[in-house]
């Protein structure tokens, strides 16, 4: 996905509307070499006769070192093209008609000594056809904005035909001569316009936001007007302005509160999750440079969604940007949301072009890695019984005869009331199911993460060190009998592709609470399946080496209880022995919808 596209700050389409005119070659004011790295370049608009004279522009290169003297131009791209084409560095030059607009605004200031000569302005200071130049550009958009002597905001012209009839209204109240208890016709078309301005679309936009809060002075232009930013702030509070959106929001976000570290990276995706941008990673992109804790943050448009995903979720765990690891999902399932929508299931963006690095053979024992997740979770069972695949149980009448005798083997009698409740709800839940979405309800998914646990070797008393502790305490307490389940293993190439998941008894401890469910296909007895706060799936976790004194253990795929089958919200019942998992943020992906 190029950089330019990330900068097209509108929902209608990523291109200007079509023209009959033979396509003009944008490229050719940009020959004679590539723009340095240390250097930008900034545009003059020549001065012209008349307002209506076609607009010229000059181009020149400066390093940031030299100190120019600047301003830097917000604006809405917009799709729709303008009629005439700029003349720049002598060849001709498309642009949008709402920057053609505000090109001959930014002319007739500074014919009247109102603003300087030089701008930087997106799509004409950065050679749109050079995709190194477009990254590294979009890389540095905070420090130009940041940079220049004034960020110039420009709304448009279409409130030039309010300002006009606000203009003919008070020549019309002057000549009547209207009392001090007339009512003010001009007041209520500037009240109408102050409506228009709080709500136009500009302040919906994802990437003013770096260009309003790096500024270090502001002054918004429209129609043929200029204010300075809080001229223009006491313009939106004069009539009633609504302090929770628009532009009064912003400047209390970005400006007032800058500096009260409103400008984490966190606090920025969750205040400005409903910006509009064209290019879904620029949820992400767009907030890099305003944020205060995000240098070195690695932006690459060439990366997949669930890519950009993960490196978000790495880099907020490297710096410790979690306050807690109970906020690792939800701030998760954010970023995903803000990423993703529509944008298919996590099975599907993991089995995209470019695939998960993390995702390997090569095992991570390092629990302070920034590749290693740590979450809290709550113990519902341990496997005692793996049964048939959904499928076999929903197809075959014997099978699910077969399994409801598995439950009365494994449960005592005070518990198969509630047992056989437990296997009525979840084979109804199949039954209601189409069969595509219960192979997307639980994943096939070794972690790459391992990590070890004390064995308390007095594994009888209720202090539980480790997942072998809780497997060894169940079988002591419940002296779980075995159960073997002859089935036929399903033949899988692909481990992230879809396969049927099987059924599970469980136990825990004196009274199990949840004694059934689903899960990955690569179940065994003695997983333990876990529960994790704000996730809408278990963790099925296993064993992999186990010594006197120590073991390790490992996240191995992803479980649902027959709750979770039977309900559209999470098990938020914690209950039970409790411990910390670790796992990379492929598996964490799969946790969330």
């Amino acid at each position: 996905m190029s950089a330019n596209q990330s900068r097209r700050r509108t929902d209608l389409g990523s291109s200007l509307e079509g023209s009959t005119k033979p396509k003009t070659d944008n490229r050719l004011p940009y020959q004679g070499g590539e723009l340095d790295k240390n250097s930008l370049r900034l545009v003059e608009i020549q001065p012209a006769a008349h307002e209506s004279d076609p607009v010229v522009c000059t181009l020149s290169e400066v390093t940031f070192g030299s100190k120019p003297k600047f301003e830097a131009l917000s604006y809405m791209w917009g799709t729709e093209k303008a009629d005439d084409a700029i003349t720049l560095n002598g060849h001709p030059f498309e642009v949008g008609k709402n920057l053609l607009d505000a090109l001959h605004f930014l002319r007739s200031q500074a014919m009247f000594k109102k603003t300087c000569h030089l701008f930087w302005i997106d799509a004409i200071c950065i050679n749109q056809s050079d995709v190194e130049e477009r990254n590294r550009q979009v890389r540095i958009m905070d420090q130009i904005y940041f940079r220049a002597d004034t960020v110039v905001v420009w709304l448009g012209s279409k409130y030039s035909e309010f300002q006009r009839e606000m203009i003919s209204e008070l020549k019309l109240e002057e000549s009547e001569k209207l009392g001090e208890g007339s009512p003010q016709i001009g007041n209520s078309t500037q009240q109408k316009m102050v409506r228009h301005l709080r709500t136009d679309p500009y302040w919906d936009r994802l990437w003013i936001l770096q260009e309003i809060g790096k500024a270090w002075q502001l002054r918004v232009c429209y129609g043929n007007e200029t204010f300075s930013w809080d001229d223009f702030m006491n313009l939106m509070m004069l009539h009633n302005g609504d302090g929770a959106t628009g532009p009064l929001r912003l400047d209390r976000l970005l400006r007032k509160e800058k500096y009260n570290d409103s400008h984490t990276l966190k606090r920025l995706l969750e205040e400005h999750r409903t910006t509009k941008c064209s290019e879904p990673r620029d949820k992400v992109y767009g907030l890099i440079g305003l944020a205060s804790d995000a240098g070195e943050f690695p932006i690459d448009y060439k990366k997949s969604l669930y890519e950009v995903w993960k490196d978000t979720m790495e880099f907020m765990n490297k710096w410790n940007l979690f306050q807690d690891e109970s906020q690792i999902l939800p701030i998760g399932g954010l970023v995903k949301s803000l990423l993703m929508a529509n944008h298919g299931d996590p099975l599907s963006q993991l089995s995209k072009e470019h695939k998960d690095q993390v995702d390997s053979t090569q095992l991570l024992d390092n629990p302070k890695s920034p590749l290693v997740f740590r979450l809290k979770a709550a113990a519902i069972g341990c496997i005692v019984c793996v049964g048939p695949s959904a499928n076999d149980v929903v197809s075959g009448p014997d099978e699910a005869t077969r399994w409801r005798t598995a439950t009365q083997r494994l449960f005592p009698a005070d518990e198969l009331g509630s047992a056989h409740q437990e296997y009525d709800k979840l084979l109804h839940a199949l039954l209601e199911s189409d069969e595509s979405e219960v192979e997307k309800a639980c994943f096939n998914r070794p972690s790459p993460v391992v990590w070890e646990q004390r064995n308390t070797l007095g594994y009888q008393s209720h202090h539980l060190e480790s997942v072998q502790d809780y497997i060894r305490r169940v079988h002591q307490v419940t002296k779980t009998t075995t159960f073997k389940w002859k089935q036929k293993p399903q033949e899988v190439t692909d481990r992230l592709a879809p396969v049927q998941p099987r059924l599970y008894l469980a136990k825990d401890g004196n009274r199990t609470q949840r004694k059934m469910g689903l899960a990955s296909s690569l179940v065994q007895q003695n997983d333990v399946v876990f529960r994790v706060p704000s996730a809408k799936r278990a963790l099925l976790v296993r064993v992999v080496q186990e010594e006197k004194s120590k073991s390790k253990a490992r996240v191995v795929g992803t479980a649902l209880t027959t709750k979770d089958m039977c309900s559209s919200t999470p098990d938020n019942d914690y209950t039970g022995w409790t411990t910390t998992v670790h796992l990379d943020a492929g598996t964490l992906f799969m946790l969330l919808e």
